[in-house]
């Protein structure tokens, strides 16, 4: 990143943390009217069972990410 791109982010980034049945998430999904906190920890733990998917099907493939 240059110094310039650097320069231009803000300084501070305004965010909503909240909990779940014991699971904490942290969002920039501000509105809690227009985001209720149930409707993004349902679409967070479909998009992790979409992430679990993926890897199941990459790694039989040899394609999962080694670093």
């Amino acid at each position: 990143m240059s110094v310039e791109a650097y320069a231009d982010l803000p300084d501070t980034i305004a965010v909503r943390e909240f909990s779940v049945k014991g699971m904490v998430y942290v969002t920039m999904l501000l509105d809690a009217k227009k985001y209720p906190k149930t409707a993004i920890a349902s679409f967070y733990q479909q998009r992790w069972h979409i992430e679990l998917d993926i890897r199941a099907i990459k790694t039989p493939m040899g394609m999962e990410l080694v670093s």
